[in-house]
């Protein structure tokens, strides 16, 4: 990195050990390709969003260039209150339609542990404001967090189960909306877009930082995987509701809180044929990880409607 562009870049973030975050009173922002400094340009950056997040890694120092030599640095204490405290390494994780350009600039060669698979991305501060290093790919107002307001949502979990039969599905569901903040769950409740259908406790693919089932002690799950097999009337009952109400509508199987959809196929595809005999409104959504393309074959084919001449 030339000297001229150092300037430019805001200031290294760090946090303490409560999570109290602050900006070093002269180090640069820096960012990472991999495990490998990669010159981070103003151009690259943007004013975080608004409804963007902001994580602390533990165990892993912050690094930042030094604008009178240009050289990389790692901050292992800073004065906090009068006394010398660790310091730990500061990400954003931007809103939904803008991808990361750089990772957070860390040393991450003592963490023993995985990371949750959240995208942390390279973030400083300049001019009162955070910077993240990103770019915006799209916008759509149905993953705005604008539109999901907790003040609204309350009220409607409220009116659906008065006017909804409720059962072990939507007692999931309503924990997914009130405290995971899933937005798919939340639509369900305001009765609109995108909501989901979790049916699957199970999983074939073991990745690593898994959101949902960690079992080891490598870190804490950021939500519960779904504990139990939901059954079919439920299913239909919410899904076929929603599509004959909600604009946009969509019902999705494949959710973050649940394992892969296709190891219950047998369910989706029973499931399917019963909503498209009840309604032919809206859109019946598949997320997956494509591994039993058999089984992702015959579930269009449980939605598809007889001919007249059938």
């Amino acid at each position: 990195m030339t000297a001229p562009n150092l300037k430019d870049l805001p200031l290294m973030l760090y946090a303490d050990p409560k999570g109290r975050i602050f900006e070093h009173p002269y180090l640069k922002m820096a960012g990472f390709s991999g495990s490998k400094l990669y010159t981070i340009k103003p151009e690259d950056l943007i004013i975080m969003p608004e409804f963007s997040k902001l994580f602390y890694i533990p165990a892993c120092p912050p690094m930042g260039i030094d604008p009178n030599t240009g050289t990389l640095r790692t901050v292992h204490e800073m004065d906090v209150g009068g006394r010398s405290v660790p310091c730990f390494a500061v990400a954003a994780f931007l809103e939904p339609g803008f991808v990361r350009t750089h990772l957070p600039a860390a040393d991450y060669h003592k963490k023993s542990f995985v990371l949750p698979s959240w995208a942390y991305s390279a973030v400083g501060f300049r001019d009162d404001q955070y910077w993240s290093a990103g770019f915006e790919v799209e916008y759509n107002k149905r993953w705005d967090p604008r539109h999901y307001d907790d003040r609204e949502l309350i009220p409607a979990i409220s009116s659906f189960k008065k006017k909804n039969p409720t059962g072990p599905l939507v007692h999931h569901l309503t924990a997914c909306a009130k405290e995971n903040h899933c937005f798919a769950a939340k639509n369900l409740f305001l009765k609109r877009w995108e909501a989901p259908l979790p049916v699957s406790r199970k999983c074939n693919a073991a990745c690593l930082g898994c959101l949902s089932l960690q079992p080891g002690a490598s870190f804490e799950a950021s939500h519960e995987r779904i504990r139990f097999t939901p059954k079919m009337d439920e299913i239909v009952t919410l899904a076929v509701a929603h599509l004959e109400c909600a604009p946009e509508a969509i019902v999705s199987f494949g959710q973050g809180c649940e394992g892969e959809p296709l190891t219950e196929h047998q369910l989706i595809a029973e499931s399917i044929r019963e909503i498209r005999k009840q309604t032919l409104k809206g859109t019946i959504n598949l997320n997956t990880n494509g591994s039993f393309p058999g089984r992702v074959q015959k579930l269009p084919k449980a939605g598809s409607i007889p001919s007249a001449s059938a």
